[in-house]
């Protein structure tokens, strides 16, 4: 009996994961994002899709929520989700994929199980610290991908070793390459970036979100070497490598001043 009971919760898991697939983004099911919608031609539409803030309309990039949300094939996509989705999805014998799935993680377990598992996945995209480059790759291929095409992660600082900047006055947009960092055999990188006369100052830890709340850091500006004279002092929390340049600056997880 116990064996026939495993067997039809793999059954409809995997019935459910192959019949639902987002028209837009082509993702399928994911742990905690139960709420499926239909457009009016009948196609799928995944919770984050249809939640996007920014959507390719028939008006163009539509932002407006005066506006209805549509699906690429341009037809509108009802408010309402699929009740009977999020009921099945929800359901105690439901056994959901790692989203990371295509890139090579064959874990799979519940709801609460999986949805932890995914912010410490091996195979989880992040960004590259290195602002410029702008790539995504695996969190497991990170320091690998760094080293041929981030040079500046080469720079390597053990412990509370100074780094030295040289700033130009009215620079629209300056890159610096991040400054690798190893403490206690954890890794951080610090990132720095100016734009537009902002500076922006932060420590990025190599880790998962969880495990990055056990860090913190103090950065310290000085406006001689010669004669060190503390001019700044700003401490905070260090931010996960998973965190996006954006959402850094928008939650001010950084130091900032012009």
């Amino acid at each position: 009996m116990a064996s026939e009971a495993k067997r039809a919760k793999q059954d409809s898991s995997q019935i459910l994961y192959e019949k639902l697939k987002c028209y837009i983004c082509e993702s399928r099911l994911r742990a905690g994002k139960h709420h499926w919608y239909r457009c009016l031609q009948g196609h799928m539409i995944c919770q984050d899709c249809r939640d996007a803030k920014e959507r390719k309309t028939v008006f163009g990039t539509d932002t407006d929520t005066r506006f209805p949300k549509t699906c690429v094939c341009t037809k509108i996509i009802p408010p309402q989700f699929c009740e009977v989705i999020e009921a099945l999805l929800n359901a105690d014998k439901m056994e959901f994929k790692c989203e990371n799935l295509t890139r090579g993680c064959q874990e799979s377990s519940d709801k609460e199980n999986m949805i932890l598992h995914q912010t410490e996945c091996i195979y989880r995209l992040v960004n590259c610290p290195c602002v410029d480059c702008g790539s995504k790759v695996p969190f497991h291929q990170l320091l690998d991908h760094m080293k041929p095409d981030c040079l500046g992660a080469i720079d390597h600082f053990d412990h509370y070793n100074e780094c030295t900047y040289t700033f130009k006055n009215k620079s629209l947009a300056t890159f610096y390459p991040p400054k690798k960092i190893t403490v206690e055999n954890k890794i951080f990188f610090s990132c720095l970036r100016i734009d537009h006369g902002d500076l922006y100052h932060w420590i990025y830890f190599y880790g998962s979100p969880i495990e990055a709340k056990n860090y913190s850091y103090t950065l310290e500006y000085y406006n001689d070497t010669k004669t060190p004279k503390v001019t700044c002092s700003f401490t905070d929390q260090v931010v996960s490598i998973d965190e996006t340049l954006k959402s850094i600056i928008e939650k001010v997880n950084c130091l900032s001043f012009s």
